[in-house]
């Protein structure tokens, strides 16, 4: 087999005591694993942590050291984003690796 890239997936939860939350999180990141490994030869580990989902992933990221954190945005706009303010901003600012942020779909149509 050809080499692997390997990655993190970690999804934050504020609160873990919800049970159904904590236990349909872990189904949906052992399914996104597989999945990545069968289209993309990516090798994931997955990991659902408690905590403020900005300083989690920094946190993660710095312990973990990754060749980078790549993240998604919701698609907002820009004033939307500066005046709410957005985890990926947060991490882009704040993590010591590199921080790569892919946009929504709303943010990459073409411009006409």
């Amino acid at each position: 087999m050809g080499a692997f890239h390997f990655g993190l997936k970690c999804w934050v939860l504020v609160d873990m005591k919800n049970v159904l939350v904590y236990d349909t999180t872990e189904g949906l990141l052992e399914k996104l694993a597989v999945e990545a490994l069968q289209v993309a030869m990516v090798k994931t580990v997955a990991r659902i942590v408690e905590g403020d989902p900005g300083k989690v992933i920094c946190r993660e990221a710095n312990r973990l050291k990754p060749a980078a954190v790549v993240m998604g945005t919701r698609g907002r706009g820009l004033i939307q984003s500066v005046l709410q303010g957005s985890v990926g901003e947060y991490c882009l600012h704040n993590c010591k690796v590199p921080v790569i942020i892919v946009p929504g779909k709303a943010e990459s149509a073409p411009l006409m």
